[in-house]
């Protein structure tokens, strides 16, 4: 089994890039993927019409058994984002919440997201921020674990190009703190924090459209991990996480 953690659905207009449903489902049956975690895309979405994003998202969802939701709401519009998390959860049934801070306009750490991760403490729901560079680097995100420790927290892109140095230590302060390993290229560094932290806190993810879920497969052989372990990154820890 393969369950692929992060995926963003519709037109990223910033980066000119965009997936649609159909390739998706496409690429999934030719890699055997049994679930795809499913994100708006990058843009407007995490800003002011995260209402109408959550709902494409849920649409998609109902149509396709494999496919995961998780949404997104704003902390600056709070009582429109208090409406919005009782629909992701009590409607959409989505798994998690995603934030964009550097987007978003906000550090990972302030208060003004705090109601926001109180909210996914109540529902038991993760949160999944992709990681690397300010204000989401993964020591700012600990600070945020350290303050919650019953929310668990997707630290995505292992801390990307720039603050890969800092995962393994952010991850060793929390048990709370995860890390899908997806366009993080320093196979080293990963070898090492897995060797130190265990698999069970790593996540094998695709990151459509920015990376590839082949070249993902083929930098899980280079961490030379055991069996037991790549049945953890692949689909063991996020069927927990996802609790399915």
């Amino acid at each position: 089994m393969i369950i692929d953690f992060h995926v963003e659905i519709g037109d990223n207009l910033y980066y000119e890039t965009s997936l649609n449903v159909e390739e998706l489902i496409k690429y999934m049956e030719n890699l055997g993927i049994s679930y795809t975690v499913v994100t708006p895309a990058y843009g407007t979405a995490y800003i002011y019409d995260f209402d109408e994003a959550n709902r494409g998202i849920y649409e998609i969802c109902k149509k396709y058994r494999g496919l995961l939701g998780v949404g997104t709401v704003n902390p600056w519009y709070k009582q429109k984002s208090l409406a919005e998390l009782e629909k992701i959860f009590r409607v959409y049934g989505f798994k998690g919440l995603k934030l964009i801070p550097y987007l978003q306009g906000f550090s990972i750490n302030h208060k003004i997201v705090y109601y926001v991760i109180e909210y996914l403490a109540r529902e038991k729901a993760f949160l999944y921020i992709p990681s690397g560079y300010h204000p989401q680097s993964p020591l700012e995100i600990a600070d945020l674990a350290d303050m919650f420790p019953d929310v668990n927290i997707v630290m995505g892109f292992a801390g990307f190009t720039d603050f890969w140095m800092e995962v393994l230590p952010a991850m060793k302060r929390h048990s709370n703190t995860f890390a899908d390993i997806s366009c993080q290229s320093n196979v080293r560094a990963l070898r090492e924090a897995i060797k130190i932290l265990g698999s069970d806190r790593f996540l094998f993810a695709s990151s459509l459209p920015y990376s590839d879920a082949e070249v993902e497969l083929e930098k899980l052989k280079l961490l030379e991990l055991s069996e037991a372990d790549k049945e953890n990154i692949l689909w063991r820890n996020a069927k927990k996480l996802l609790k399915i």
